[in-house]
């Protein structure tokens, strides 16, 4: 059996990584790695770009902002992973 490392699924969520390959694209080799999480920290890392920047952002700010957001994901991801033992 397959196990899925996505941040959903470590909540207890019914969501599989394979999912993230059918929904958004994923490339299937980082599906059941702890890699899923990486990348979709760095797709929702750009969305966040984009939006802040609509909201008024210059640019670097809204990296900044963007960033300081991924940094506060993966730590919350890594802790839980660390909890189940999958780090």
């Amino acid at each position: 059996m397959k196990k899925d490392f996505n941040f959903q699924a470590l909540m207890g969520l019914d969501i599989k990584d394979e999912d993230f390959v059918q929904t958004l694209g994923m490339p299937a080799e980082i599906a059941n790695t702890p890699g899923v999480n990486d990348w979709v920290l760095d797709n929702i890392e750009q969305d966040h770009i984009v939006y802040h920047q609509e909201q008024g952002m210059s640019e670097s700010e809204a990296k900044s902002k963007a960033a300081e957001q991924k940094r506060s994901a993966h730590k919350n991801i890594n802790e839980m992973l660390a909890s189940r033992g999958l780090l």
